[in-house]
């Protein structure tokens, strides 16, 4: 595969990028129209890495058009033909909502980024034993703000991003309690809006979240 936006410097590079920006904007809407431009809309703001889940039709296409400017993602990646895809798609990363040791496997030997879901400490080790170097939390509407600094206190190496149910009001505490990044969907990136082109709210709720970043790591 040819090297394509930042995907150049490879895994590192990708994982700097989603460690810097401590969001990853969830794109999961029922049609691809007006997906690139909210995907932009999101980048706008200062929040670069984008999650585009391969339930979206034609999702592979819009990770191909975006791969030169955004640090892409494709999500809900099952097995490993859905990461090859991916993969020749162009994208940085890859994140599934469970362990796929296969995704895992190709996605290292591609040098991609591979986030796969876990929830109890046992899937969490397993995870990290396969040599992924972030773990999706999930669903984080269980796995809350103290739950993630109690698994990360004898799992203090671990990059958790904690996903599902966060928002603007509650990504700083999952922030300061450890998390390497969170997941943020419909919060952000809302299939209404979407449908709608309200990419100046898109913009909007970015801005907020990326304000919440800035507040947990650059505090006054």
């Amino acid at each position: 595969m040819a090297d394509r936006g930042v995907s150049t410097s490879g895994s590192a590079a990708t994982l700097a990028a989603l460690g810097r920006a401590a969001v990853v904007a969830i794109v999961r809407t029922p049609g691809p129209e007006g997906v690139a431009d909210a995907c932009r809309a999101v980048a706008a703001a200062g929040l670069p890495c984008v999650e585009i889940t391969l339930t979206v039709p034609g999702a592979l296409d819009l990770i191909g058009e975006l791969a030169d400017e955004l640090c892409i993602g494709a999500g809900t990646v099952l097995n490993e033909e859905d990461c090859r895809r991916a993969v020749d798609a162009g994208a940085k990363f890859v994140i599934s909502p469970g362990f796929a040791p296969d995704v895992v496997a190709y996605a290292r030997a591609h040098d991609l980024v591979a986030i796969p879901g876990a929830l109890t400490p046992t899937e969490v080790m397993r995870c990290i034993e396969s040599g992924a170097e972030v773990v999706k939390l999930f669903p984080a509407r269980i796995a809350t703000p103290g739950y993630l600094a109690d698994l990360a206190a004898p799992l203090p190496d671990v990059r958790l991003m904690p996903t599902g149910g966060i928002d603007a009001g509650n990504a700083g505490a999952f922030l300061k309690a450890g998390a390497f990044a969170v997941g943020v969907g419909s919060a952000l990136v809302s299939a209404h809006a979407v449908r709608h082109g309200d990419l100046a709210g898109i913009t909007a709720a970015a801005t907020r979240l990326r304000q919440v970043v800035s507040d947990v790591r650059d505090p006054a």
